[in-house]
């Protein structure tokens, strides 16, 4: 697979979203009952810890979620999506709500940011899509000051049934679906060590709430999630 049909798969995406579109995954019956969900209960807790006036980068942002929430708290918020369409269409979205935040055009692969320019620094569901995921993740710390955060899907029955039926949900479709699914230590093994980790967390039964009323049964758990501190 080449990465301008990566590139050509989620700029199409993003023409066919509506402003909404990926926000409805963190509200209403979404919040319950995604894979979406399952990551947000854990992101948002998280991102308590932020500061105003402390710099965030959304690395994957789509129509920018997490980037708009950072900004509402105070924070220095950029976002970055390897699609045109939906850096556009994000701009759009937090110029109505009249939010401060940024967004680029920008491969996760070549962040044109300097050293050390974040003291946040988000890459959620996105690593899976990217061909290079090591170069990717080295630029994710490069970038960053101190703090990490990283969700992926984890290897999992949930994720072998769904690629049984990959014809019917589109994953054969160049630069759709998963490139790979992560075990914890194939995650941190991208990192060589370059990192403190703070929190690993596997979340999520497909369904976020019943983490809190059933036993930690890690083979259905289907979304792994990363806190970490960058070691300088």
């Amino acid at each position: 697979m080449k990465k301008q049909e990566i590139v050509a798969y989620y700029e199409e995406e993003g023409r066919e979203l509506k402003p909404n579109d990926v926000d409805k995954y963190y509200r209403g019956v979404f919040r319950y009952a995604s894979t979406h969900g399952c990551r947000r209960v854990i992101l948002e807790k998280w991102l308590k810890l932020t500061k105003p006036n402390e710099t965030f980068l959304d690395v994957g942002c789509e129509l920018g979620y997490f980037v708009r929430k950072m900004a509402e708290k105070g924070l220095d918020a950029t976002g970055v999506d390897v699609s045109p369409t939906k850096v556009r269409k994000a701009r759009y979205i937090a110029k109505i709500l009249n939010l401060d935040c940024g967004f680029q055009v920008m491969d996760a692969e070549n962040l044109e940011f300097g050293d050390n320019s974040f003291d946040w620094v988000l890459c959620s569901e996105t690593l899976e899509h990217i061909l290079n995921d090591q170069r990717a993740t080295q630029e994710l710390i490069r970038v960053s000051k101190r703090n990490i955060i990283i969700t992926v899907p984890q290897k999992s029955i949930f994720w072998r049934f769904l690629n049984i039926f990959s014809d019917i949900y589109g994953f054969n479709t160049p630069g759709a679906g998963h490139l790979r699914e992560y075990t914890p230590n194939s995650l941190l093994n991208l990192f060589q060590e370059r990192i403190q980790v703070k929190s690993l967390k596997k979340a999520g039964y497909f369904f976020s709430y019943l983490d809190r009323f059933l036993p930690d049964f890690s083979i259905f758990k289907v979304i792994l999630c990363l806190f970490a501190k960058k070691i300088s």
